[in-house]
């Protein structure tokens, strides 16, 4: 598949990895100069870096947006993604949309656009697996189905559970089939491993069944109706 990635920051950067590790061409547009640099440097030689707005549809027609499977806008910024994935709906046809979703409530707005909202590295990564071994199920019919979810959990500011130093991950156990699969601050967002620490004031990506969520939100002394 030929995938076009708008956004080269630390998410873009990890899908183009991921995804040319998997066999797949893909094309990065970053109007970032310093971040373009970056780019050129830790991903395969095969990738192509563009230095542009992915907003305009010129640096989209420099990515061969007309030929792309499979179109990813993952900035920091809602409305750039949005605006990025219908220019390439729409002028470019790409026949399918994925955007970062940094504000939960604009995902109703993307779904209603026809762009597939996600908010998570993992996830996304998913949903384009399943579009290039032609499965039979999307993945997000298949986590509906089976009562699957995805929730994100801000970690209160003044709580005895998350000192100012931070706690590992590690140390909590999980429900069964729950998994924390990314942590986000005001900084950036990153996926997460063993040696993860947490701080107060972070958000976690959780992907759980629908009746962890409320335990979920309990480890992590999370108001319920938050």
């Amino acid at each position: 598949m030929h995938i076009v990635i708008c956004g080269g920051g630390k998410i873009g950067e990890y899908l183009a990895k991921q995804m040319m590790a998997r066999g797949h061409e893909v094309a990065v547009i970053e109007k970032d100069p310093d971040v373009a640099t970056h780019l050129a440097e830790v991903l395969p030689r095969k990738a192509f870096i563009i230095n542009g707005d992915g907003c305009d549809s010129s640096f989209q027609a420099d990515a061969d947006a007309a030929y792309a499977d499979v179109f990813v806008a993952t900035t920091g910024h809602d409305d750039e993604n949005l605006v990025a994935c219908e220019i390439a709906r729409t002028v470019f046809k790409v026949p399918r949309a994925i955007a970062r979703v940094n504000n939960p409530k604009n995902i109703r707005i993307f779904s209603a656009c026809g762009i597939e909202p996600v908010s998570s590295t993992t996830i996304i990564s998913q949903v384009i697996e399943e579009e290039a071994f032609e499965s039979d199920v999307k993945t997000l019919s298949y986590l509906r189905r089976h009562d699957l979810v995805m929730s994100e959990l801000t970690l209160p500011t003044n709580n005895r559970i998350f000192p100012r130093s931070g706690r590992k991950l590690s140390e909590f156990v999980l429900p069964k089939n729950a998994m924390i699969v990314a942590v986000g601050s005001d900084e950036s967002i990153d996926t997460v491993d063993k040696d993860t620490v947490v701080y107060p004031g972070d958000t976690l990506i959780a992907f759980s069944r629908q009746n962890d969520v409320e335990t979920l939100k309990q480890m992590f002394r999370v108001p319920v109706d938050q």
